[in-house]
């Protein structure tokens, strides 16, 4: 952290001109996975600076007005998702760390249901490639009629 300081100024500033510039980017759009993987990453870490800094961080994580000014980032769906998360937890005020750690959630989630959606096409195309083999077997089928002369 000292290095850090020396070169770039007071960490608390630091931590704000972070929170500043998530508050400038642009909307996470539903399903745009990346920019959704992104946000959670540049939120993740500035928590992880905002801890470091220790008193002063604590005051910026306990702000409940940045949880939801981010939020308001996020599409409709992720923050319902965000408020049946925390729901459990009785909370008045979520604060930056409660909200990086449902970010951290919903990437597990959205990568555990892209895996099964991915297991689910493979497992669909190898019932297309069976069933049109059925029915090549079915359209080479060859009738003979056997006749008796009299």
């Amino acid at each position: 952290m000292l290095a850090l300081t020396k070169m770039y100024g007071q960490p608390h500033k630091l931590a704000v001109q972070h929170i500043m510039e998530l508050m400038d980017s642009p909307d996470v759009r539903s399903g745009d996975v990346k920019a959704f993987r992104l946000f959670a990453l540049r939120v993740h870490s500035l928590v992880g600076m905002l801890k470091q800094e220790g008193r002063r961080g604590y005051v910026e994580l306990q702000c409940g007005s940045h949880v939801s000014r981010l939020l308001g980032k996020l599409p409709h769906d992720l923050t319902v998702s965000f408020k049946i998360f925390i729901h459990p937890m009785r909370l008045a005020i979520p604060m930056l760390a409660d909200f990086a750690d449902w970010l951290e959630y919903e990437l597990e989630v959205q990568e555990d249901s892209g895996k099964s959606a991915s297991y689910c096409k493979v497992e669909s195309s190898i019932r297309k490639k069976e069933n049109r083999r059925d029915s090549k077997h079915v359209s080479k089928t060859t009738i003979v009629l056997l006749g008796t002369g009299s």
